[in-house]
């Protein structure tokens, strides 16, 4: 089962489909998987998966401001970086 909030858009399954791509083991149905405790991300990964946020929002990311928080799970992805573009 993979994860569905509400009103998925193609954001968000662009990065389901990335951390899949990544990690075959990634299933994308629990919201609040630490990507990075879990290794899901790894160093190389998060600096591909910050780009690919930065692509798919049209927004640069501040390295320096940056709370990591923000992109540690999906629910906290979606919230900071899509929720604000869905109608």
């Amino acid at each position: 089962m993979t994860y569905h909030p509400p009103l998925v858009d193609s954001g968000m399954q662009e990065v389901i489909g990335f951390l899949t791509t990544r990690n075959p083991d990634f299933t994308g149905d629990d919201p609040d998987l630490d990507l990075i405790e879990t290794r899901t991300l790894d160093s190389l990964g998060l600096v591909e998966f910050l780009l690919l946020i930065q692509e798919l929002t049209g927004d640069e990311i501040d390295m320096e401001t940056l709370d990591l928080d923000s992109i540690r799970t999906l629910r906290g992805l979606r919230a900071t970086y899509f929720t604000a573009r869905n109608p």
